[in-house]
């Protein structure tokens, strides 16, 4: 979960394979001020061959 804002690290993330699933309004207190907040998720079929599977 990170700042609903497109961050450098919400970026990285989506290019890494995570989708957005969703906004969280308010969900975080960010110097001073209530902020929204992002969900992202990656299933283990979206990783791709690079990575063990258990």
């Amino acid at each position: 979960m990170s700042q609903a804002t497109v961050s450098p690290s919400r970026r990285v993330a989506e290019k890494a394979g995570f989708v957005v699933e969703g906004t969280l309004r308010k969900r975080l207190f960010h110097r001073g001020r209530r902020v929204d907040a992002w969900v992202g998720s990656l299933t283990r079929d979206e990783l791709g061959d690079g990575f063990a599977s258990s």
